[in-house]
């Protein structure tokens, strides 16, 4: 069975050889063994660049002389086991082995494919032609294949046109021809290039001038074209159509902008082309167009920090144009700004040029984006009197501001420069203020620092007597080394209520008055010593007697009685006394959250008193210290505490 391709065999099945050999040997009654039979032959695929190839016999146990035929003996000849290529094609091999000896009538067949070659293309030299010439005919590039050659050309830009292998000429230049030559059974295809130089006179122009003209002052005008000493036609293009349009020669502005305007003077008479360009500049009205102001920006104050930005007023409908000098700091799409980061940049607005009004000078502002610094808490501090000066170090800050400290209570800490002096028992607050710095602005942070003192040596408090109504304006206060402040309380304020650091008489019977020394200097609180209060009973002053004139007796005169009727007076029934309404007093709470003291009151009004000041129901900021809280309901004390506040 073959299988047939181009119309040369392409493949043998070789189990029909083998079957045909066999035959062979029995007809001519031959014995042989299957050690005797030769191996099949290896098929064979060369290329018909190789020229030349060496076929290699099958292998047999013992020497033997072999024969090489071609069924196709035009695709190469034999000579041995050397096959001269002459064309690419198939065919099949056979391999004969000698007459005599074992292997006689036994022999072998495989396959010779020769694939089509690469052609070798001779240097293709560049071309040269004329312009006046008018037409140019390619010559054909030198090949080792006979296929037929295709052209075309690249970069002409109107230099020259292509028909076949005829070159039109049209202008002076260098373009390249690309050379194609098809495959044929034989050899692949291939290609290769060369580049035609046409020869043409270089005309020698003259300028082309710029020019301006304004929109509202003239309505069209016309192109002069450059002296040039060719006789080839000119023509004009506009790049910019939407500054002015151009029919012919005659330009008409269009609106007000800049554009290029190219003049072309067609080859001729042996000449090249030659071209020239100028700018068109038309001009309009200047816009009457407002500031356009710095902008200060407080980073984060805006959602997204997306800010639109606000036109300068303009008589001109323009479209306004902006542009960031740093867009790390902020970015800008149209009119609306983008803030990024905290900083310092500028940032442009330029009214776009349109209809008949100019383009507006471009105005350049300051763009600032500020922030507050952010800082590291520093930790409170707990000292003791008599401890040495603490120097304080400010935290880590972005700004370079300088750096200023403050102290609540100078009598505690005091400070100088960056310097705590403990002059006092008690607590102060240090607050750090940063000054603000380019686009940083003014910060503050703030810690504590507690100061424990001596304890003062005090003396006795002294107990008191007192009428109830009676108000003792100053309390005799225990001797002390200290000069601090006395606080007084009553453990009853029913019987004894303190005001202001008076003691008030409210009705009989005794309580406890408590006094405690506040912090000053170098003392801190003092122990809390108490006495005992008696309240008596009210005075009731005695009244002064007052004399009884003497009265002067006057003579009585006789008077005849008369009998006046007897009149029973009416009894008017008395009335029940009313019963006396016994008042509820109200429910008081008062409880400390930092400085803030809240006070409530259900079922009645009552007053507060801070310290002696009258105060509110609801929230109250209270000093630093041991402060007094007295809540009364009429004239009546219905609650009374001290509260130490930090």
């Amino acid at each position: 069975m073959w299988e047939q391709d181009n119309g040369g065999v392409r493949k043998l099945i070789f189990s029909a050889a083998i079957v045909i050999s066999s035959f062979a040997l029995v007809a001519t009654g031959v014995q042989t063994s299957f050690a005797d039979v030769p191996s099949a032959a290896a098929p064979l695929t060369v290329s018909l660049d190789s020229k030349t190839a060496t076929v290699t016999v099958p292998a047999t146990s013992q020497a033997t002389t072999w024969t090489i035929t071609l069924a196709d003996p035009t695709l190469a000849t034999v000579s041995g086991t050397t096959l001269t290529l002459l064309k690419a094609g198939s065919t099949e091999m056979t391999f004969t082995p000698a007459a005599t000896g074992p292997y006689y009538g036994h022999p072998r067949q495989s396959l010779l494919r020769i694939t089509p070659g690469t052609p070798i293309v001779s240097p293709w030299a560049p071309l040269i032609t004329n312009i006046t010439a008018g037409k140019f005919i390619i010559p054909q590039p030198v090949s080792t294949s006979n296929g037929t050659w295709a052209y075309s050309l690249s970069g002409t830009s109107g230099i020259a046109t292509l028909s076949g292998a005829t070159v039109t000429l049209l202008d002076g230049g260098v373009v390249t021809i690309n050379a194609t030559q098809f495959a044929t059974n034989n050899w692949l295809a291939t290609s290769t290039t060369t580049t035609l130089t046409i020869n043409a006179i270089t005309p020698t122009i003259g300028s082309f001038t710029n020019t301006t003209v304004a929109k509202d002052a003239i309505s069209s005008f016309s192109l002069v074209p450059p002296i040039s000493n060719s006789p080839g036609i000119w023509t004009f293009s506009i790049a910019d159509q939407s500054v002015a349009s151009i029919s012919g020669r005659t330009v008409t502005p269009v609106n007000v902008g800049s554009t290029t305007i190219t003049a072309k003077q067609a080859p001729a008479s042996g000449f090249s082309s030659a071209k020239a360009t100028m700018t068109l500049t038309v001009t309009g009205a200047t816009a009457s167009v407002g500031s356009f102001g710095p902008i200060t920006y407080a980073y984060g104050s805006i959602p997204n920090n997306i800010i639109p930005l606000t036109n300068p007023t303009s008589n001109s409908p323009g479209l306004w144009s902006y542009s960031i000098a740093d867009p790390t700091v902020a970015t800008v799409s149209g009119s609306t700004l983008r803030v990024l980061k905290p900083g310092i940049t500028t940032i442009t607005a330029t009214q776009l040029a349109v209809n008949n009004y100019n383009a507006s000078t471009p105005q350049t502002v300051a763009l600032t984006v500020t922030t507050v610094p952010t800082y590291t808490a520093l930790p409170n501090k707990t000292q003791v009197f008599g401890d040495p000066n603490i120097t304080i170090t400010p935290p880590t800050s972005l700004s370079t501001g300088a750096w200023t400290l403050t102290s609540s209570n100078p009598a505690v800490v005091a400070i100088t420069g960056t310097t705590l002096s403990i002059v006092g028992a008690g607590t102060a607050t240090i607050t750090l203020n940063q000054a603000a710095n380019s686009y940083w602005l003014a910060g503050s942070t703030s810690f504590t620092v507690s100061v424990a003192g001596l304890v003062p040596t005090i003396g006795t408090l002294t107990p008191v007597s007192i009428a109830a109504g009676e108000t003792i304006a100053t309390i005799i206060s225990p001797t002390s080394n200290s000069t601090g402040t006395w606080l007084y309380t009553s453990s009853d304020p029913t019987i004894v209520k303190v005001v202001n650091n008076s003691l008030v008489g409210v009705k009989v019977g005794s309580t406890t008055l408590s006094a405690v020394q506040q912090p000053a200097g170098k003392y801190g609180q003092s122990n809390t010593v108490q006495a005992t209060v008696i309240v008596t009973p009210a005075l009731i002053p005695t009244p002064t007697p007052v004399a009884t004139p003497k009265v002067t007796p006057t003579p009585t005169p006789v008077v005849t009685p008369v009998k006046t009727p007897v009149v029973k007076p009416k009894v008017t029934p008395k009335a029940k006394p009313k019963a006396k309404k016994t008042a509820v007093v109200p429910v008081v709470k008062a409880s400390l959250a930092g400085r803030t003291l809240t006070v409530t009151a259900k079922g009645g009004k009552v007053t507060v008193m801070i310290n002696g000041a009258a105060a509110k129901v609801g929230k109250n900021k209270m000093p630093v210290g041991n402060d007094l809280v007295i809540i009364e309901f009429g004239s009546k004390v219905i609650y009374s505490k001290v509260f130490s506040v930090k």
